[in-house]
């Protein structure tokens, strides 16, 4: 387990590829629902409900794996599947841990809150993880797609704001 912990931290670093993980569905099987309840706490804290962060979670994971399966196929990789979506569901288990307390910190603070120094800090590590997300999602793309690390994160970007959309849909802000 550590050696498959530090595997997900380099692939995060970008100093490993997804091509470098064994390709077995029970490594996919047992990521896919610490994965989920990740999602769950991280998408559903302005969501209002566990019911609600479970569905915005699920169908965070259905855009993944379709939209990865999309670009696979379109490049005719479709055997890459299993390799790359482990990858994805690893690296996003490594830095939504990361991002967990920051997010949970933040959303304590009111709207109209006067942000401190501490907060303001936390605010930048946030927006910094999520810029990081889109390079180390873009990093294993690129190496699942065989395209430039730009193009991968162009692509990284694209499923963030299929989810973001499909979610903000389903889930309308409820105001305030």
């Amino acid at each position: 387990m550590k050696r498959l912990l530090l595997f997900f931290i380099e692939l995060c670093l970008l100093r490993a590829a997804p091509q470098d993980l064994p390709g077995v569905w029970v490594l996919f099987w047992l990521l896919l629902p610490v994965s989920l309840l990740l999602g769950m706490l991280l998408i559903g804290s302005g969501l209002g409900g566990l019911d609600r962060a479970f569905f915005a979670a699920l169908i965070d994971l259905g855009i993944m794996l379709g939209w990865t399966g999309l670009l696979l196929g379109f490049k005719r990789h479709g055997e890459r599947f299993l390799q790359t979506v482990t990858g994805l569901l690893g690296i996003g288990i490594v830095l939504g841990l990361l991002v967990l307390p920051l997010q949970l910190a933040l959303a304590d603070i009111p709207a109209d809150a006067e942000l401190g120094l501490i907060t303001q800090l936390a605010s930048v590590l946030l927006l910094f993880a999520m810029v990081w997300s889109m390079v180390v999602s873009g990093h294993v793309y690129r190496h699942a797609l065989d395209v430039s690390l730009g193009l991968g994160m162009g692509l990284a970007l694209s499923y963030s704001v299929i989810t973001t959309l499909v979610i903000g849909l389903i889930f309308p802000a409820t105001g305030g």
